[in-house]
């Protein structure tokens, strides 16, 4: 089936049928059925179109208002030619079944394709073509369009292969994060979980080493119970409190959280505490008076230094005040620049002129000496109203930076 169609301006509208084409000029080819159409009508002004190309053209231009031709022809023109601000009216103006024409007085080619046309339709082909191709649409494209669509199909599937491969490379990069997360979860958990095992292991370490220590006191204990002489009971004394010097930093570590070092101000107070019950008899004879920085000394500064301490309170408490004499003992430390700053000072008789502190035989200002030397340090005497002494040394340990 042919369908002559109106083509009109995109711009005109009111043009739907023949009549609608009254006192336009129309374009039109000079042979065929649409002239003959338009013919019959004297109010139309039919323009002679040399093709369908230069018709179209025409149309745009405004030479003609319309066109008639038949519907797949008209659609191709325009597609191929690229020709733009064209529209086709649905409504066909008329419909033409399509026939075969052979020459005059062929009697016989015009027999066999009857014959075949008559076959086709008893054996259903003809109905199952015209079924297969009635309800298509054919849509015409001009090789531009054609090329554009197709680079357009490539770009878009370019872009789209692109962003397939970004998603892929981001999953990737998911999973290979996921990963490292996960194996560093599992190393941070090993850590932790051998750092609590150490840290497990040193308290037991501090524990056990401080118990061993008070049991070794309490054996000098017990033997001294079998001494009859007071000077050697007296030297197994103190021996006892330089050991529980040793133990209470031992237990001062197997208490805390810091397994490194300890708070020496809370250390001075206990080892001060000890020594004044065991060395006092008036409650409040002697005062005690403690000002130290919050000082945090690692183990083995520690030791020496509350070693150092215990001796010095050992020989006050002895000797600075003789009789029911009343007094005080001041213990200072500061942080220095280098280091740390001990000040040990009780204002008892003071220190015997006749002994030169860097030269004596006694076995506990010995001890002082050794301890000072064992801490890099230097110690100064001095004899003003009791006597004073000032210990120098280096080595604390920080709190924030864990440095000593």
């Amino acid at each position: 089936i042919t369908e002559f169609t109106i083509f009109t301006s995109a711009q005109r509208f009111g043009v739907g049928s023949m009549r609608d084409l009254r006192g336009l000029k129309v374009g039109v080819e000079e042979k065929g059925l649409p002239i003959l159409l338009l013919q019959k009508d004297p109010q139309v002004i039919v323009e002679i179109i040399p093709d369908f190309v230069q018709g179209f053209r025409m149309l745009v231009s405004g030479t003609v208002d319309a066109v008639v031709a038949d519907r797949w022809v008209g659609s191709y023109v325009l597609a191929e030619n690229n020709i733009r601000d064209v529209k086709m009216i649905e409504e066909p103006i008329s419909l033409s079944h399509s026939a075969i024409a052979v020459k005059k007085g062929n009697m016989t080619l015009l027999e066999e394709i009857n014959t075949a046309l008559d076959d086709i339709r008893r054996d259903g082909t003809y109905d199952r073509i015209i079924k297969s191709w009635q309800p298509t649409e054919v849509v015409f494209k001009t090789r531009e369009q054609l090329r554009r669509q197709t680079w357009l199909i490539t770009a878009i599937s370019a872009a789209l292969i692109t962003a397939l491969m970004s998603v892929a490379a981001l999953v990737r990069e998911i999973f290979r994060r996921k990963r490292v997360e996960v194996t560093l979860r599992k190393s941070d958990e090993m850590i932790q979980a051998s750092l609590r095992e150490k840290e497990m292991l040193l308290q037991e370490i501090h524990h056990r080493v401080k118990n061993n220590l008070q049991i070794i006191s309490s054996l000098l204990n017990l033997q001294a119970n079998f001494i009859e002489d007071e000077k050697v009971e007296g030297i197994f004394l103190e021996c006892q409190y330089r050991i529980a010097a040793m133990a209470s930093v031992h237990a001062q570590l197997y208490k805390s959280q810091n397994f490194a070092a300890i708070n020496f101000a809370d250390y001075a107070q206990e080892t001060a505490n000890q020594l004044f019950r065991a060395y006092t008899t008036s409650a409040g004879a002697i005062g005690l008076v403690i000002e130290i920085d919050e000082i945090m000394l690692p183990i083995d500064t520690a030791i020496p230094c509350g070693l150092l301490l215990n001796e010095l309170l050992t020989n006050a408490l002895k000797y600075a005040f003789p009789g029911a004499r009343k007094g005080e003992i001041r213990i200072e430390m500061q942080r220095t620049e280098n280091g740390v700053r001990l000040v040990f000072k009780d204002n008892g008789i003071g220190f015997p002129g006749d002994v030169d502190f860097h030269a004596t035989q006694t076995f506990g200002l010995k001890l002082v000496h050794m301890l000072v030397k064992q801490l890099d340090g230097s110690i100064e005497q001095f004899s003003d109203s009791g006597t004073r002494y000032v210990i120098v040394f280096k080595g604390q340990y920080h709190k924030e930076t864990g440095d000593v």
